[in-house]
């Protein structure tokens, strides 16, 4: 598998991880080509899409606050990470004069 990691002008950046494939899905027991995308968008939104065959298809769109707990998961540190809570970006940044809450 391959990772890379682009700029799109305008938008924000992309980063594809190449040669994802499931042998399940394809009819000649071979993993299919297929990449998994990740669209960071410069107002915050995050697009995963599935490209298949030069085909993509979008399955998510997320905020940062679910995004950073997907990636959070993804790494295998679900558990580890702290609770932002309400705090969102402040809490991301150190900022104190934003101590939210910590209710849910």
């Amino acid at each position: 598998m391959t990772f890379t990691s682009t700029t799109v002008p305008g938008v924000g950046r992309r980063f594809t991880l190449d040669g994802v494939g499931d042998a399940d899905d394809a009819t000649d027991g071979t993993p299919a080509a297929e990449s998994l995308v990740a669209v960071v968008r410069r107002d915050g939104r995050r697009e995963l899409y599935r490209c298949r065959d030069d085909a993509a298809e979008r399955v998510a769109v997320l905020d940062e606050r679910d995004a950073t707990r997907f990636g959070v998961a993804l790494a295998g540190l679900y558990g580890a990470a702290p609770d932002f809570g309400d705090r969102g970006d402040a809490a991301r940044r150190g900022d104190a004069s934003n101590p939210g809450s910590d209710d849910r």
